[in-house]
């Protein structure tokens, strides 16, 4: 199997390379497999993103997380988006598999803190991500934040957004729908 999906990385679509580091992920999640590591620099925000879920899964160092900022504060819409959806990815492997290491990657952990910004960020797809990634995370302390942005946010499409992830639910939203 594992052969095959090397086979799947060296294929020139984007969407089967990426897949292909993904599969990696859930089959092969803490084993080190150097050949990836060069992926999360690729032009590809998917291939680069899941290579950074992968190499986190391996070994959660400072590069990895220094590569995830650089994304997160000044990649292109999608790089910043992919970013995202790494940290809530990330995160909630940490959480489910060791909740205590996770609570040790400060740096990691601070870059959640870009959080409410980014959920009104001019984009959609980047103000989705965002708010998956924090619900991923589960921190009390992020969520009372963002229920702060929730509880004065008129934005009828952000509401909808918190809605969908998050299951809250506005007055004036639902009496209008």
């Amino acid at each position: 199997m594992e052969k095959l999906f090397f086979q799947a990385v060296a294929i020139k679509d984007r969407r089967v390379r990426a897949n292909a580091v993904e599969l990696f992920t859930r089959f092969f999640p803490d084993r080190e497999l150097l050949e990836l590591r060069p992926l999360v620099r690729d032009d590809d925000n998917r291939v680069s993103a899941n290579a950074l879920i992968k190499a986190a899964c391996e070994r959660f160092d400072e590069k990895v997380i220094s590569r995830i900022e650089e994304r997160v504060r000044g990649g292109s819409v999608a790089h910043v988006a992919s970013a995202l959806h790494a940290m809530g990815e990330i995160a909630l492997y940490y959480r489910r598999h060791d909740p205590l290491f996770l609570g040790t990657k400060l740096s990691f952990l601070r870059l959640f803190e870009l959080i409410p910004d980014l959920v009104t960020h001019p984009n959609a797809m980047i103000r989705r991500q965002a708010l998956i990634a924090a619900h991923k995370l589960q921190s009390d302390v992020l969520d009372i934040r963002l229920r702060e942005l929730f509880s004065v946010c008129g934005d009828p499409d952000l509401l909808g957004l918190f809605a969908s992830v998050y299951g809250w639910k506005n007055e004036a939203l639902a009496k209008a729908a």
